[in-house]
């Protein structure tokens, strides 16, 4: 099984979105200024980051969803499932959820830091 856990996904994640010169790059800080100035980020902007976690999902290979995912549960050792017992949708499902969760924590932390 490759290594590939949460902060080597979330760090290639915004290499990608924070490149200068890209659309993403725009949209995170179209982000950045809608925490500032409504102290939320909008619905709309919310989906689309959601989308984008999921197209970054979508190139992962298998086993660096379930490593991914592994990372994020805690199991007892004897609980651990193993890979053929999970079904990758529902890993995907789960991913998003912590990633945004992630990503909006974040996203607040950079908005305060930044004028």
């Amino acid at each position: 099984m490759t290594n590939f856990s949460t902060e080597q996904f979330l760090q290639e994640y915004f290499d990608a979105l924070t490149a200068d010169s890209n659309v993403e790059y725009e949209f995170w800080q179209s982000i950045m200024e809608s925490i500032r100035s409504r102290n939320s980020i909008q619905q709309s902007m919310y989906e689309t980051l959601e989308q984008l976690v999921n197209q970054r999902l979508d190139i992962l290979r298998k086993d660096q969803l379930v490593a991914i995912y592994k990372e994020t549960e805690n199991w007892l050792s004897a609980d651990e499932p193993s890979e053929d017992d999970l079904s990758i949708e529902l890993i995907k499902i789960e991913l998003v959820e912590e990633m945004m969760d992630q990503i909006t924590s974040i996203a607040w932390d950079q908005a305060r830091k930044e004028p």
